[in-house]
């Protein structure tokens, strides 16, 4: 997964063809050399640090990337380094000076962001008992979005006509899930603060810059009607915890949920009235039943959420 990550922080600049130094490249080799100097360039982004160590045959690997003869490869990286000035070497390396500097912008970012997220995870776990006024309000948001789901199932028959007509509108006012999530939030929930923004700045970060997981937080969050942002963090907490890293793992994570929520309501159902009970936000358990040992867990993740009230 580190391989797709950083793919996303690797892209060729948008007006690198009027570069001075790609154009006199370009004067001589044409639009073929162009493609031949990005295959060498993502050729070093692979490289460790980002440097090509000469060797023996490197030609000849260059020949198979960019699709020509051995002799061609060298010809042509050793004009990108003595007549154009595009690519520097010394006795062991070949490298960019530009693809470093780009990339070490790209690791600091990246450093600085898991180290945000590592203190973001420690001090949860940390404050879990004195239970802060963030964790109190993804507690509340994660409490609000399972009674919402218990309710819906309790009525059973009597809400089909209704969640029909919302899945309708939902169709007509969810955006698709690829576009920038932060226009999606304007969009879906609201007002983009600045605490907004940074909360999903960092949640891209440990997300590989997927702005569909976040996105698929947001629908999650507006087909309950339960567009708030603590919300959308808690369903992100919840999928992040389970090592989810794509959109295809936080899409089953959900899946999972819900058919284990299902499973719940129906074993609560029987004998059941009043007010709604507090289903499970987890999505660890595959069996087909809930076992002693979760409503064991549920009961005390309800006396820690709710109080005194807990669950009878």
């Amino acid at each position: 997964m580190k391989k797709m990550k950083e793919a996303y922080y690797f892209s060729h600049d948008a007006n690198a063809r009027h570069d001075p130094k790609i154009l006199a490249m370009r004067s001589v080799y044409g639009m073929e050399g162009y493609g031949r100097y990005w295959v060498l360039v993502e050729f070093l982004r692979e490289q460790t640090k980002y440097k090509l160590r000469k060797s023996k045959h490197l030609c000849n690997a260059l020949a198979m990337q960019m699709q020509c003869t051995a002799e061609v490869a060298q010809n042509f990286l050793n004009d990108c380094i003595n007549e154009f000035d595009l690519l520097v070497e010394d006795d062991e390396f070949i490298w960019s000076d530009s693809l470093l500097k780009r990339m070490n912008e790209k690791d600091k970012k990246s450093e600085k962001a898991k180290m945000a997220a590592k203190k973001r995870w420690n001090k949860a776990n940390n404050d879990k008992g004195s239970m802060p006024s963030e964790s109190k309000e993804d507690a509340n948001a994660m409490q609000t979005h399972s009674e919402g789901n218990a309710l819906k199932e309790r009525k059973g028959k009597e809400k089909k006509v209704k969640e029909s007509k919302v899945k309708e509108n939902i169709k007509t006012t969810t955006t698709t899930t690829d576009e920038n999530c932060f226009k999606n939030y304007q969009n879906e929930i609201g007002i983009l603060s600045s605490s907004v923004s940074d909360d999903l700045n960092n949640w891209l970060d440990d997300f590989n810059n997927d702005h569909r997981i976040i996105n698929l937080a947001i629908k999650i969050a507006v087909d309950r009607n339960k567009r708030n942002i603590g919300f959308i963090k808690l369903i992100l907490k919840d999928w992040y915890s389970k090592n989810a890293s794509t959109l295809e793992d936080c899409e089953a994570l959900q899946k999972e949920f819900e058919n284990k929520q299902h499973l719940y309501n129906k074993k609560r159902s029987n004998g059941t009235s009043g007010k709604p009970k507090i289903a499970p936000m987890t999505y660890t358990n595959k069996d087909e039943s809930v076992s002693k040992e979760d409503l064991e867990r549920i009961k005390k993740l309800a006396v820690e959420w709710d109080g005194e009230r807990g669950i009878s």
